[in-house]
């Protein structure tokens, strides 16, 4: 006889399917994958949150909207370090982005940090 009658019976681990659909990007299984327009692949929900990201720090040319914070996210290597970047630059003082001291004060108080952050560097 079962320690738990069936109504209360642990679930069953459900072993992944080996026939899951790959993503495009990085190759790795998904149940999920989207179609990414301007990048002509299926991506996954990772890979998918890091093209938007990317597509948000772009202007409607495709150009960069701040060469600093460009750089800064093409070097990250995941979704949340990409949320990292955006974090950090939004409360630096950039001359490309024209924030203002302002803007950095506020951010700093928003955030709780003593000094800004900015693209792997620290902004006093």
């Amino acid at each position: 006889m079962d320690r738990f009658p069936e109504p209360f019976a642990a679930p069953k681990r459900r072993e992944p399917a080996a026939d899951l659909p790959e993503c495009r990007n990085c190759g790795k299984p998904s149940e999920t994958l989207t179609w990414l327009p301007g990048w002509d692949f299926n991506g996954c929900p990772e890979c998918a949150a890091q093209c938007r990201i990317m597509e948000a720090a772009e202007d409607a040319n495709g150009e960069p909207r701040c060469p600093v914070q460009y750089g800064a996210l093409v070097r990250a290597n995941s979704a949340a370090e990409l949320l990292d970047v955006l974090k950090a630059h939004r409360g630096a003082e950039c001359v490309h982005c024209a924030s203002t001291r302002d803007t950095v004060l506020s951010e700093r108080l928003v955030l709780a940090l003593p000094a800004a952050v900015c693209c792997d560097r620290a902004v006093a």
